[in-house]
């Protein structure tokens, strides 16, 4: 596959309790919580609590297609002026009582500083989240590779990336702009490694998302680096039902 590279943080957001019949998909009771024109927004902070931008999401659709149920949300991003820096499609697919996702959009943006706009090429698995089983102790890796560069020049950087370490943690209470919730931590760890020409960077980090299970909504984000350091946070500003 071959598009523009416009990426966003880690979103999360669905858990799925779908069953499958012969020849037919059936729709995901959850997603009822995600009816077209529904509204999302998170607020991102860095390690010194500044904001540095928020997040919109609106639920663009919400239907079966290819053999899937399907939500697709038009997601934009806005740096702290108001000024739009991401703008993007996101689809979450739901089968069979699990989720499934594009893994590109877990990748650091650092990894993509000053290549924003080349094309790539990737292989990869979409990543399923079975969060309506929520018994597992840990989940499966994943493993993606990726070729950047200009069309017919061929790549200019080759990057890996490698999910580990995904557990599901024990719920507890968390609290949101004054409400507290019961919320399910879902914890990973990811590493990047990079090569251009001869130039290599690994990036290392811990993540934890934290999940109000019974809305099937991500409540907060956090990032660590490999010594345990809050590198920065996101949490849950706006939800809005249509």
């Amino acid at each position: 596959m071959k598009k523009g590279i416009i990426f966003s943080g880690l979103l999360w957001l669905l858990l799925v309790l779908a069953k499958t019949s012969v020849g037919q998909v059936q729709l995901c009771p959850v997603f009822q919580h995600y009816e077209q024109g529904t509204q999302l927004t998170y607020e991102h902070f860095d390690a010194k609590n500044k904001l540095i931008k928020r997040t919109f999401h609106i639920v663009a659709s919400n239907i079966i297609e290819a053999g899937y149920h399907t939500i697709r949300f038009d997601q934009t991003t806005r740096n702290n002026n108001g000024i739009v820096i991401k703008h993007e499609e996101v689809i979450f697919y739901c089968k069979e009582n699990v989720i499934y996702l594009n893994p590109i959009h877990n990748i650091p943006q650092e990894a993509y500083n000053g290549m924003e706009n080349l094309e790539y090429e990737a292989d990869y698995k979409l990543m399923a989240l079975p969060f309506n089983d929520l018994a597992f102790d840990s989940l499966p890796e994943i493993d993606l590779s990726m070729s950047l560069g200009q069309p017919g020049t061929g790549a200019i950087m080759d990057l890996q990336f490698l999910i580990t370490d995904r557990r599901i943690g024990q719920k507890d209470s968390i609290s949101i702009n004054n409400t507290l919730f019961h919320a399910t931590p879902f914890e990973y760890q990811t590493t990047t490694r990079t090569k251009i020409l001869i130039a290599k960077k690994t990036y290392e980090y811990s993540h934890i998302d934290w999940y109000d299970t019974k809305r099937a909504l991500l409540l907060k984000s956090e990032i660590r680096n490999k010594n345990g350091k809050s590198l920065g946070y996101s949490v849950l500003s706006v939800y809005e039902k249509k």
